[in-house]
């Protein structure tokens, strides 16, 4: 992944990957109506996209050249309700081997306050 890939969908809720360097990443998007569900909160698919976009900018960061990842494994914690005007995901690689990373995400609102966290696996295709 590099960071002039742009995905529809994360045009779609205008998620920014802001850093990827080093084994971290910060990703963001304005909390908007086309990210709301029912109650007015974000949606948890979206939660769980930031987290997965997060840990996968974080791995990507590392890959050598030719080297790209799938996610292979997602497990989301929600934590608080998502609202705010902005919501933040930061993640952080744990461990990379020749054919699996593991990373780590958290999900933020605006005030700082954690809506999620979570693990994500991904396979390392050559």
């Amino acid at each position: 992944m590099t960071s002039e890939y742009i995905s529809p969908f994360w045009e779609h809720i205008s998620l920014k990957v802001t850093l990827s360097a080093d084994g971290k990443s910060e990703v963001t998007i304005p909390v908007q109506k086309e990210v709301l569900n029912f109650g007015g909160n974000v949606q948890g698919g979206v939660i769980a996209t930031l987290i997965d976009v997060a840990t996968g900018s974080a791995v990507a960061s590392i890959l050598s050249e030719g080297q790209r990842i799938v996610t292979t494994d997602l497990t989301i914690h929600y934590v608080l309700p998502g609202q705010g005007k902005m919501i933040t995901g930061k993640g952080h690689i744990k461990h990379k081997g020749r054919t699996l990373a593991v990373a780590n995400g958290e999900v933020f609102n605006d005030a700082g306050q954690l809506i999620a966290l979570g693990s994500a696996s991904f396979r390392i295709i050559e």
